[in-house]
């Protein structure tokens, strides 16, 4: 069974708080990425190996930081969650009355993907069905 996690970037903590009550009793843990952390691909973050297979605990310390500060914005990428789950999330997001407009799934195509990757992408997709 595979853990069922949020992976929240750029997010103020009273919105975090609010989303990790919203998701508890779904059980699914919230976990805070720092922007230290936003060059690691979501595969790294959420399954806590790299897609190669080394461990995290394993890697230097401060990989990925090197990138700058390159601008990344509110976005969550669940990982272990099923499609029916996600309609559930989508539920709960509603009754706490969260809006997240950036949120996706870490599947086999942006597992790799950094934060930075993904967030570009992300966007580029909103702003599409923005018009």
């Amino acid at each position: 069974m595979n853990k069922k996690i949020v992976l929240v970037y750029a997010m103020e903590a009273g919105k975090r708080k609010l989303l990790k009550r919203a998701l508890a009793p779904l059980g699914i843990s919230v976990q805070e990425v720092l922007q230290s952390q936003y060059a690691l691909s979501v595969g790294e973050l959420a399954l806590g190996k790299n897609p190669g297979g080394a461990s995290l605990s394993s890697m230097p310390q401060g990989s990925g930081a090197a990138l700058g500060s390159r601008a990344i914005g509110e976005m969550t990428v669940f990982s272990g969650v099923t499609p029916d789950e996600m309609d559930r999330v989508i539920d709960a997001l509603k009754e706490a009355g969260l809006q997240i407009p950036l949120k996706a799934t870490v599947t086999m195509y942006n597992v790799s993907w950094t934060g930075y990757a993904l967030f570009q992408e992300l966007s580029r997709e909103h702003q599409e069905m923005q018009k």
